[in-house]
């Protein structure tokens, strides 16, 4: 279980990094070579929002299961948000390779 709260930690560290504007070529897909720095800029905070998010979800999660043994199915509620927030990055960028924009 300190596993979790290890990667936690990690997320919210390479969050900071991405919102810096540093490490941006540890961005899975990272195609950035031609592109302008707002347009890397923007993914970088998106993906360091959810960084954030998921970081503390494991953060709480961690601290949930070692002060109540029900931490595992409490933190499940904090994962439907991400669930949904990436099928909906999913939706937007397939619709934008479609129409080329990528």
């Amino acid at each position: 279980m300190i596993f979790i709260l290890i990667l936690g930690l990690l997320f919210i560290i390479l969050a900071i990094q991405f919102r810096r504007g540093k490490w941006s070529r540890l961005i899975a897909g990272n195609t950035f070579g031609d592109r302008p720095k707002e347009e890397v800029d923007k993914a970088a905070k998106t993906v360091s929002n959810l960084l954030i998010y998921i970081g503390l979800e494991f953060i709480i999660s961690y601290f949930l299961d070692v002060f109540t043994k029900k931490g595992a199915k409490i933190s499940l509620i904090g994962l439907i948000p991400i669930i949904i927030y990436a099928f909906y990055m999913i939706f937007v960028y397939l619709k934008a390779y479609l129409k080329n924009e990528i």
